[in-house]
Protein backbone atom coordinates (compact mmCIF):
# COMPACT_ATOMS: atom_id res chain seq x y z
CA UNK A 1 0.00 0.00 0.00
CA UNK A 2 1.05 3.28 -0.80
CA UNK A 3 0.57 6.39 1.58
CA UNK A 4 -0.64 8.94 -0.56
CA UNK A 5 -1.59 11.54 2.89
CA UNK A 6 0.50 15.14 3.28
CA UNK A 7 2.31 15.11 6.22
CA UNK A 8 2.82 18.96 7.72
CA UNK A 9 6.80 19.85 7.81
CA UNK A 10 5.85 20.92 11.11
CA UNK A 11 3.18 20.93 13.60
CA UNK A 12 0.42 23.28 13.23
CA UNK A 13 -0.64 22.11 9.83
CA UNK A 14 -0.50 23.64 6.44
CA UNK A 15 -2.99 26.41 7.10
CA UNK A 16 -0.35 29.35 8.46
CA UNK A 17 2.17 28.75 5.98
CA UNK A 18 -0.43 29.07 2.90
CA UNK A 19 -1.93 32.26 4.70
CA UNK A 20 1.77 33.31 5.34
CA UNK A 21 3.21 32.81 2.24
CA UNK A 22 -0.01 33.22 -0.32
CA UNK A 23 -0.86 37.12 1.55
CA UNK A 24 2.78 37.80 1.64
CA UNK A 25 3.37 37.65 -2.16
CA UNK A 26 -0.11 38.57 -2.73
CA UNK A 27 0.76 42.16 -1.09
CA UNK A 28 4.34 42.32 -2.31
CA UNK A 29 3.63 41.61 -6.15
CA UNK A 30 0.41 44.08 -5.93
CA UNK A 31 2.98 47.02 -4.88
CA UNK A 32 5.59 46.15 -7.28
CA UNK A 33 2.25 45.86 -10.18
CA UNK A 34 1.58 49.68 -8.98
CA UNK A 35 5.64 50.62 -8.42
CA UNK A 36 6.98 49.11 -12.37
CA UNK A 37 3.36 50.03 -13.89
CA UNK A 38 3.74 53.57 -12.24
CA UNK A 39 -0.15 53.40 -11.60
CA UNK A 40 -2.01 53.73 -8.42
CA UNK A 41 -3.58 50.27 -6.67
CA UNK A 42 -7.17 51.36 -8.04
CA UNK A 43 -5.95 50.46 -11.55
CA UNK A 44 -3.71 47.98 -10.53
CA UNK A 45 -6.91 46.25 -8.84
CA UNK A 46 -8.97 47.26 -11.83
CA UNK A 47 -6.47 46.19 -14.26
CA UNK A 48 -6.82 42.32 -12.91
CA UNK A 49 -10.52 42.36 -12.84
CA UNK A 50 -10.67 42.90 -16.50
CA UNK A 51 -9.42 39.30 -16.39
CA UNK A 52 -12.82 38.45 -15.22
CA UNK A 53 -15.18 41.71 -16.65
CA UNK A 54 -13.42 42.58 -19.63
CA UNK A 55 -12.80 46.36 -20.03
CA UNK A 56 -16.15 47.14 -18.59
CA UNK A 57 -13.80 46.37 -15.06
CA UNK A 58 -11.94 50.14 -15.63
CA UNK A 59 -15.79 51.65 -15.45
CA UNK A 60 -16.10 49.22 -12.38
CA UNK A 61 -14.98 51.81 -9.24
CA UNK A 62 -13.50 50.73 -6.76
CA UNK A 63 -15.63 47.59 -6.42
CA UNK A 64 -13.96 46.23 -9.63
CA UNK A 65 -10.55 47.14 -7.64
CA UNK A 66 -11.87 44.91 -5.12
CA UNK A 67 -13.12 42.08 -7.40
CA UNK A 68 -9.47 42.20 -8.36
CA UNK A 69 -7.52 42.39 -5.48
CA UNK A 70 -9.48 39.29 -3.91
CA UNK A 71 -8.80 37.91 -7.25
CA UNK A 72 -5.30 38.36 -7.03
CA UNK A 73 -4.75 36.80 -3.37
CA UNK A 74 -7.10 34.01 -4.21
CA UNK A 75 -4.80 32.94 -6.96
CA UNK A 76 -1.80 33.45 -4.54
CA UNK A 77 -3.50 31.56 -2.01
CA UNK A 78 -3.81 28.36 -4.39
CA UNK A 79 0.20 28.91 -5.74
CA UNK A 80 1.08 28.83 -2.03
CA UNK A 81 -1.43 25.89 -1.70
CA UNK A 82 0.05 24.00 -4.24
CA UNK A 83 3.82 24.75 -3.15
CA UNK A 84 3.31 23.75 0.44
CA UNK A 85 1.21 20.70 -0.12
CA UNK A 86 4.35 19.83 -2.54
CA UNK A 87 7.37 20.63 0.27
CA UNK A 88 4.78 19.03 2.74
CA UNK A 89 5.68 15.94 0.57
CA UNK A 90 9.28 16.16 -0.70
CA UNK A 91 11.70 17.79 2.30
CA UNK A 92 13.92 18.85 -0.88
CA UNK A 93 11.74 21.53 -1.42
CA UNK A 94 12.13 23.27 2.06
CA UNK A 95 15.50 22.20 2.58
CA UNK A 96 16.43 24.28 -0.91
CA UNK A 97 13.46 27.25 -0.67
CA UNK A 98 16.07 29.96 -2.08
CA UNK A 99 16.58 27.83 -5.13
CA UNK A 100 13.43 26.60 -5.64
CA UNK A 101 10.84 29.34 -4.21
CA UNK A 102 12.19 32.00 -6.59
CA UNK A 103 11.89 29.17 -9.85
CA UNK A 104 8.41 28.42 -8.50
CA UNK A 105 7.98 32.31 -8.71
CA UNK A 106 9.28 32.06 -12.34
CA UNK A 107 6.37 28.41 -13.03
CA UNK A 108 3.75 30.61 -11.58
CA UNK A 109 4.36 33.80 -13.73
CA UNK A 110 4.31 31.27 -16.67
CA UNK A 111 1.35 29.61 -16.04
CA UNK A 112 -0.01 32.89 -15.37
CA UNK A 113 1.18 34.66 -18.34
CA UNK A 114 1.05 31.57 -21.05
CA UNK A 115 -2.79 30.08 -19.71
CA UNK A 116 -4.24 32.31 -17.59
CA UNK A 117 -4.26 35.43 -18.75
CA UNK A 118 -4.67 34.17 -22.53
CA UNK A 119 -8.18 32.41 -21.39
CA UNK A 120 -9.39 35.93 -19.45
CA UNK A 121 -11.17 38.21 -20.89
CA UNK A 122 -8.23 41.45 -20.60
CA UNK A 123 -6.76 42.85 -23.33
CA UNK A 124 -3.47 43.25 -22.13
CA UNK A 125 -0.86 44.59 -24.74
CA UNK A 126 2.01 41.76 -25.16
CA UNK A 127 5.05 42.46 -22.77
CA UNK A 128 8.80 43.57 -24.42
CA UNK A 129 11.54 41.82 -23.57
CA UNK A 130 12.43 44.26 -21.00
CA UNK A 131 8.86 43.71 -19.36
CA UNK A 132 9.43 39.89 -19.07
CA UNK A 133 12.80 40.63 -17.42
CA UNK A 134 11.16 42.35 -14.78
CA UNK A 135 8.47 40.08 -14.57
CA UNK A 136 10.33 36.82 -13.79
CA UNK A 137 12.95 38.50 -11.28
CA UNK A 138 9.22 40.16 -9.51
CA UNK A 139 7.93 36.56 -9.30
CA UNK A 140 10.87 34.70 -8.53
CA UNK A 141 11.68 37.03 -5.16
CA UNK A 142 8.07 38.27 -4.33
CA UNK A 143 5.99 35.72 -4.93
CA UNK A 144 7.89 32.49 -5.31
CA UNK A 145 10.58 32.89 -2.51
CA UNK A 146 8.43 34.25 0.16
CA UNK A 147 5.82 31.05 -0.64
CA UNK A 148 8.79 28.86 -0.07
CA UNK A 149 10.20 30.32 2.89
CA UNK A 150 6.88 30.29 4.19
CA UNK A 151 6.74 26.53 3.64
CA UNK A 152 10.00 25.99 5.22
CA UNK A 153 9.31 28.30 8.73
CA UNK A 154 5.76 26.54 9.06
Amino acid sequence: MVDVSFKPAVRGGLIAPILVGGLSAAVLDFIAACVVNRLPPLTIGQAIASGLLGRAAFQGGVGAAVLGAAAHTAILLVAAAAYVLAASRWGLLNRRALVTGPLYGIVVWMVMSWIVVPLSAASLRPPGAADIAVQLVIHALLVGLPIALAAKRF
